[in-house]
């Protein structure tokens, strides 16, 4: 194995993301089998206080709180510290949210969750390079995402939604979601997977 020949103390391991390669005709498609069926809202990544993943569900229960109606479903996928997990899983029971935490996700159940997604949101404090966010790109998944994500092509009503980190923003970004009709929702998909395809 090449891992014989580092200094692992002096490298790190940089993952890189799933190829998946679709065409224009073949993304349409996809769109076309989900286009009537209740918005899916995914997440995929790592479970850390820095990923925004509790400000995002603090987000969705201040709009069940303000009787806001929602017509949504968010997955969470990901690893991570097990206190967090089990805290993000409580949090979701306790108030009877309408997310799931599903645990780690590969290969074959990771392009499905693409292929049912509606959209991609990544709420985070900081990032590196969002794999999730390119491997949902080349699915023509509009992105829902902090200006923290470092993704500086994504236009607002284009390519998804962009703001600045914070709990009310998170909250915008879920009402966005919402109110987006699965037609408008598609439109700045493939707008995202045209752009992509570009960088």
């Amino acid at each position: 194995s090449l891992l014989c020949f580092i200094n692992t103390k002096k490298y790190k391991i940089i993952p890189h993301p799933q190829v998946f390669e679709f065409g224009l005709n073949e993304i349409n498609k996809i769109w076309d089998c989900k286009i009537n069926k209740k918005k899916l809202l995914l997440y995929i990544g790592r479970l850390h206080e820095t990923k925004g993943v509790f400000e995002m569900l603090t987000a969705l229960n201040d709009l069940v709180s303000l009787g806001t109606s929602l017509d949504f479903r968010i997955d969470i996928y990901g690893f991570g510290d097990k206190n967090y997990i089990d805290n993000v899983i409580k949090y979701i029971e306790k108030n009877n949210l309408n997310a799931q935490f599903k645990g780690l996700i590969l290969k074959e159940d990771k392009k499905q969750a693409f292929l049912d997604a509606h959209a991609i949101i990544l709420p985070s404090q900081t990032e590196g390079l969002p794999m999730s966010l390119i491997e949902a790109s080349s699915f023509g998944l509009p992105l829902f995402i902090t200006n923290e994500c470092n993704l500086d092509w994504v236009i607002n009503k284009s390519h998804g939604y962009k703001f600045k980190f914070s709990t009310d923003n998170i909250k915008k970004l879920l009402i966005n979601f919402n109110n987006d009709s699965s037609e408008n929702l598609k439109k700045m998909g493939l707008n995202t997977f045209e752009k992509s395809n570009l960088i």
